[in-house]
């Protein structure tokens, strides 16, 4: 057969054969094309934000949020996409993290930051032309509240990762069987809570998070991040910045395993072992947003902070241990007060006067309050 009569082939096309013989080139799918994928070269010329039609007010315009994209055949695709990587990914990590367990090493935290690189670069990489790699509610949430994922990719994302996470569950407790499934606490997500307060391990779950949260917008999320340096920044970086925030607090106790940043993961591994206690604190510590810390802060003193997490998540600090973190954080203050207090000419005199005059009782101060005020009186003398 002469070759010059066979069809050329388009680049990056496979041969295939159609019902009447005739061979035809198979087009590879397109890649998952929106502003909140991981891959930052599939950002270009990509609007930023949902397009609104601003002419049909403002309840039209929330319609159109709601209901757009919910025919679009590609994501659901994507979002399948991200159910097989959560169910992929939730069931490695499960293995990986019982397996440097079961070595009993001394250093379970180095092994964990080193893995989690690779684990979660290589995930990135395999699903982003896909699905834009978020395999995690928490990139899928922080890019749907900041408009680089659509509402329904989102929701559908967030589905598709849910289910993945429980099919996880359900392989790895068929790996281990019942018992092993609770000897390993179903592969992480735990505390002790002897060593470890709920209210603690929560805090560590939002920092680590939002730091997490912080290098990924900034690092591959980003545009520009691509013209300097490259494709592959995106996975590799996000991997990294698990490795590294993981690595920061899986060693901190024993009995606890340090933040997850992975909502799904944890909900997996609670399946695996049948046990859901403290599930809460996986996905309430990635959504502690601005009005709540807000609320829960600003108007109130170290202590009256601990008494109110205290009655918020259930927990007790020993007597000893909260007078240690009072006096650690006084200490710290009065520190401050002394070294930028300056002396108030007059002030002595003034307040004389003001006594003189009887029109003013005396002052009443907390007990909390009574040494930060005894140091600024030395300072003045």
């Amino acid at each position: 057969m002469n070759d010059s009569k066979q069809p050329k082939l388009e680049q990056n096309t496979v041969s295939a054969e159609d019902a009447s013989g005739q061979h035809q080139p198979l087009q590879p799918g397109k890649s998952a094309n929106f502003p909140g994928s991981l891959v930052v070269n599939q950002l270009e010329d990509v609007p930023r934000v949902v397009a609104v039609p601003p002419h049909e007010g403002r309840v039209a315009a929330w319609s159109f949020y709601f209901a757009n994209g919910w025919d679009d055949i590609s994501i659901w695709k994507s979002a399948f996409v991200e159910m097989v990587a959560s169910t992929l990914l939730c069931y490695l990590s499960g293995l990986i993290d019982t397996t440097i367990t079961n070595f009993g090493t001394s250093a379970p935290g180095a092994f964990a930051g080193f893995v989690n690189i690779f684990l979660l670069t290589l995930f990135i990489m395999a699903v982003a032309p896909g699905s834009g790699g978020h395999i995690n509610p928490l990139i899928t949430f922080a890019t749907m509240i900041t408009g680089l994922t659509g509402f329904s990719r989102g929701i559908l994302y967030l589905t598709g990762q849910l289910i993945g996470a429980g099919l996880a569950g359900g392989i790895l407790r068929g790996c281990f069987g019942p018992q092993r499934s609770v000897l390993f606490k179903g592969g992480g997500c735990f505390r002790d809570p002897g060593t470890v307060t709920a209210g603690q391990a929560l805090l560590v779950e939002s920092i680590s998070s939002f730091t997490l949260l912080f290098l990924a917008f900034g690092l591959a999320l980003d545009p520009r991040q691509q013209k300097l340096f490259g494709p592959v920044i995106g996975p590799l970086t996000v991997g990294c910045s698990l490795g590294l925030v993981s690595f920061a607090s899986a060693g901190l106790v024993a009995g606890y395993t340090g933040a997850s940043m992975n909502p799904t993961r944890c909900f997996a591994f609670a399946i695996t072992r049948h046990d859901f206690t403290d599930q809460w604190i996986w996905w309430v510590g990635p959504r502690y947003i601005g009005p709540e810390l807000l609320a829960d802060f600003v108007g109130q003193n170290f202590c009256g902070m601990v008494v109110y997490f205290e009655k918020k998540f259930n927990f007790k600090l020993p007597k000893d241990e909260m007078e240690q973190y009072v006096s650690h954080e006084e200490g710290r203050a009065i520190a401050k007060l002394k070294r930028h207090a300056k002396p108030c000419v007059g002030c002595s005199e003034e307040l004389d006067e003001l006594k003189q005059q009887g029109e003013y009782g005396m002052a009443v101060i907390s007990s909390s309050a009574l040494r930060r005020v005894k140091s600024l009186i030395e300072k003045v003398d």
